[in-house]
């Protein structure tokens, strides 16, 4: 993912929600996968408004990257609460060492201040 980010080329993302999603994108043949926080809590039926949790999304994650090969940018909403959650997020994303990034969008400046100085990587990152 750092590669494709860093790419003085133009590269193409498409959403997925799930790991069938995934798969279909994978083999349309773009580079990546942008996972929405919007598509992901629609598929679960709720509203986009971290009624999902953390847990929730990275257990979809994990079916994503389970059925793919390809780099996953997650839609990291507003921090899922707080700079916590969204530490705990990426040490369990770090801990499957998927290829998932993570992008907190949504976080205000002041909560992203919060979770950098607490040591949480705030941005995109290669996990």
């Amino acid at each position: 993912m750092k590669s494709l980010i860093q790419s003085p080329q133009l590269s193409f993302l498409m959403e997925a929600h799930n790991g069938l999603c995934a798969k279909i994108v994978e083999e349309a043949g773009f580079e990546a996968i942008w996972a929405s926080g919007l598509s992901i809590s629609a598929t679960l039926g709720v509203r986009d408004s971290n009624e999902a949790s953390w847990t929730q999304l990275l257990e979809i994650l994990e079916f994503m990257s389970d059925a793919t090969s390809i780099s996953i940018l997650l839609d990291g909403d507003t921090g899922y609460g707080n700079f916590n959650n969204i530490r705990r997020l990426i040490q369990k994303l770090e801990q499957r060492s998927s290829s998932i990034c993570d992008c907190q969008a949504g976080m205000d400046q002041e909560a992203a201040k919060e979770a950098e100085g607490a040591g949480a990587r705030v941005g995109a990152v290669s996990i």
